[in-house]
């Protein structure tokens, strides 16, 4: 089955959608690609409970494959052990991340490098280690500016982590 980088889910309430002659609020459930921008599913549901978001989520899947990350907003419908129990059952990760830090993946640089044969890589005049199966390769790194402590390496559409950085000064 396909693996994606991940899968960015939104919920946004909208109002005046008619249901059985009354005007009530309703609730677009979509989820986007985070590497190809991609929007597999979305749909309006007129809850926000979580029933209405697994079913947007299980279509997702079977449109696009399994996501090795899903991020989602801060709302008690994503902190549901069950969703819990179904995204570590498929092997998804399920980042607890606050909103600031969830709109902050959206504003990283990229660059690309290719990790020397100790492991190390350069970004910025900083020195990085690099997982061992990137030895050789060109790797994209998405980073910010202001925080270079976390660089994230992905090769092949795939990340391989955060780097560590490397101190020369001991």
């Amino acid at each position: 089955m396909l693996r994606v980088a991940g899968f960015t889910s939104f919920l946004r309430s909208c109002v005046g959608t008619r249901s059985k002659g009354k005007m009530r609020k309703s609730y677009l459930i979509a989820f986007i690609d985070d590497h190809s921008c991609l929007v597999p599913y979305g749909q309006f549901y007129l809850s926000e409970a979580i029933g209405s978001y697994l079913d947007a989520f299980e279509k997702a899947l079977s449109k696009r494959g399994l996501p090795r990350k899903l991020y989602v907003d801060n709302g008690p419908a994503f902190h549901s052990k069950y969703l819990e129990q179904i995204t570590a059952s498929l092997n998804i990760a399920l980042p607890n991340i606050g909103r600031a830090e969830y709109l902050a993946l959206y504003f990283r640089k990229a660059a690309r490098r290719k990790v020397a044969k100790d492991r190390t890589i350069t970004l910025n005049s900083r020195l990085y280690e690099a997982p061992v199966p990137l030895i050789g390769k060109q790797v994209q790194l998405l980073y910010h500016e202001h925080d270079m402590r976390q660089v994230e390496a992905l090769w092949n559409q795939k990340s391989y982590g955060f780097l560590t950085p490397v101190n020369l000064t001991r």
